[in-house]
């Protein structure tokens, strides 16, 4: 099993002030990592968005703020799931669409 969670401090900078948390117990895996701002988040989720559409299987290595992270597919897709999520209320909030 495998789970995402994007955190978002509060007030005014909620949308560049973000921490995405991503646990996957089959392998044993547990990462914690800040987003430099919304920008980030929306390559986070274009990257995983592609991916999913694309029908992708198997590891993903994910680039973050100029970092690599290796996900196994049951990760990056829990962090598809969150981001896609989270997009869908910045699209709302933010963008006014």
């Amino acid at each position: 099993m495998a789970k995402a969670i994007l955190k978002m401090a509060p007030g005014v900078n909620c949308w560049d002030n973000l921490m995405l948390v991503v646990q996957c117990e089959e392998v044993n895996l547990c990462r914690i990592v800040r987003l430099k701002d919304r920008h980030t988040a929306l390559e986070l989720y274009r990257q995983t968005a592609i991916a999913y559409y694309d029908h992708h299987c198997g590891r993903l290595v994910i680039k973050i703020d100029g970092l690599d992270y290796p996900m196994p597919c049951r990760a990056w897709m829990a962090v598809y799931s969150c981001m896609d999520q989270w997009f869908e209320d910045y699209v709302l909030a933010v963008e006014g669409v």
